[in-house]
């Protein structure tokens, strides 16, 4: 996040946000994959990650301050990612890598 916001441009930022978000998704993906067939951690790993602090702070670094509807829904969307991971199975990493930054650039993209 403090690199994001740093950045001077928007593309900047969404690009900053989307390279974090993926090197994050890739490093822990095994976590991710355990941590989605189990309920109860799941549940718990959400109640950290999901808050709405977290949502303003990315949603207004992205989309500045006055976000459009799909601007914030497209924010709590890619929340969804980490549980989403365990379908990927073992593809290799550049692979995911690839397939993560084209799905968060359409994501991103949203006006």
């Amino acid at each position: 996040m403090a690199r994001a916001s740093a950045a001077t441009t928007p593309e900047e930022r969404v690009e900053s946000m989307i390279a974090g978000w993926v090197e994050y998704l890739i490093t822990w993906r095994d976590v991710m994959r355990i941590t989605a067939q189990q309920p109860a951690l799941r549940a718990d790993v959400q109640s950290i990650i999901c808050n709405d602090e977290i949502f303003r702070v990315v949603t207004e670094c992205l989309f500045g301050p006055n976000p459009t509807p799909d601007q914030s829904f497209a924010v709590y969307t890619t929340a969804a990612l980490p549980q989403g991971i365990w379908a990927l199975g073992d593809m290799p990493e550049d692979q995911m890598r690839a397939l993560l930054e084209r799905a968060l650039r359409r994501i991103a993209a949203v006006r």
